[in-house]
């Protein structure tokens, strides 16, 4: 199955959802019709009106069905809260997201027609790693109402299923972000590797007047993906930064669930062994999303380290002084800067916090036990 067929997937996929109102066609382009704008529009509505009141239902059920032994209650309000902030965040900026993302697909198709190349291998395995990921977590968020023990009312089980995909809203506009990411990254990519040619055929002889030409265009390209790369990362800023606190919220007090979960009796093995490995998707697929965000930058920010060797001219040296004074970070609304190493770091202090709210838990021993 091809590439371009699993995205058309995703992307039919984001459109029922409400995420995006445009559709990707078979030949690689996106196409907006004012049908998918209307329908996007009903979609995000009834989103918005209709989730609270399913989120409040889906803790009282919780509790009421006694899942988890003397759970905190007020672990369930919370996360659902951040997760509607999340989802309303995500629904609201589909429009800004919308444009950015279409002015982007331009100009990489734009790179990639000039520079045609292989994908490099690292890169290829991210995207369906990543892509495996997010399937992995909108199926088993549609599927999840077949998963509730001892439930065949069919007003709670549509309710679930509605539940559900709503909560994979998130997840799949992040995914888009990682797509901008990655084609920025095979585009730097494209116009590192040319570049890498040139120098080396400059190493022999002095350049032509349409390798000039060329280089001039590459700094051109370059530049011109640098602002794309800078206005993607101020219009998904506040996105990142509320699927980065629903991710935090989730990953601490789904901890915390989990360890009630092995010690409950009435919870069948199979519920356990689900929640476990849906648990470790969803911690690789937000770490893909980092290691995107710093590849992407690697490449922005290559060294050229060929160039010494290389016989020198005016459009040769102006470029290097530019890729050498342009170097850019991939921020969160200008908090942190994101890489692998900030991720880990993130992922010792959630540990750390759902291992107190473990000890919150055994110390009100009175009210809540194992």
């Amino acid at each position: 199955m091809g590439k371009r067929r699993l995205l058309q997937w995703y992307h039919n996929y984001a459109l029922v959802l409400g995420v995006t109102s445009h559709r990707l066609l078979a030949s690689g382009r996106v196409q907006q019709s004012w049908l998918a704008r209307c329908y996007a529009l009903l979609v995000n509505v009834f989103v918005l009106l209709s989730q609270p009141l399913i989120l409040w239902r889906s803790t009282q059920y919780i509790n009421a069905n006694n899942w988890f032994p003397n759970l905190i209650p007020l672990t369930s309000y919370i996360l659902y809260s951040v997760s509607y902030a999340a989802i309303a965040y995500t629904i609201v900026s589909r429009g800004r997201r919308d444009c950015a993302l279409v002015e982007l697909e331009g100009i990489v198709r734009r790179v990639m027609r000039q520079h045609p190349h292989r994908v490099e291998r690292n890169l290829e395995y991210i995207f369906y790693t990543k892509l495996a990921t997010m399937v992995f977590l909108c199926l088993t968020g549609m599927l999840m109402c077949f998963m509730m023990p001892n439930e065949h009312r069919w007003h709670v089980l549509l309710m679930t299923f509605i539940f559900q995909n709503a909560m994979n809203i998130p997840a799949v506009a992040s995914y888009r972000y990682f797509l901008a990411l990655w084609y920025m990254a095979c585009s730097y990519q494209s116009i590192n590797r040319r570049l890498e040619e040139l120098l080396q055929a400059f190493k022999a002889r002095l350049p032509r007047r349409d390798e000039r030409e060329e280089l001039r265009r590459l700094w051109s390209m370059h530049a011109l993906l640098g602002q794309s790369l800078l206005r993607i990362n101020k219009v998904y800023g506040l996105l990142m930064l509320a699927a980065r606190f629903d991710f935090a919220t989730f990953t601490v007090i789904d901890a915390y669930w989990g360890m009630l979960f092995m010690f409950s009796e009435k919870v069948p093995m199979y519920a356990v062994v689900f929640g476990s490995f849906n648990y470790w998707i969803r911690l690789v697929d937000f770490y893909l999303l980092d290691v995107m965000c710093d590849l992407t930058t690697r490449y922005q920010n290559n060294t050229y380290d060929a160039a010494t060797e290389a016989l020198w001219c005016q459009e040769l040296n102006s470029y290097l002084i530019y890729a050498r004074t342009s170097r850019l970070e991939i921020s969160v609304c200008g908090l942190f800067t994101v890489n692998r190493e900030r991720w880990f770091k993130m992922l010792g202090s959630m540990a750390t916090f759902a291992l107190l709210l473990l000890q919150f838990h055994l110390l009100l021993k009175d009210k809540f036990s194992l």
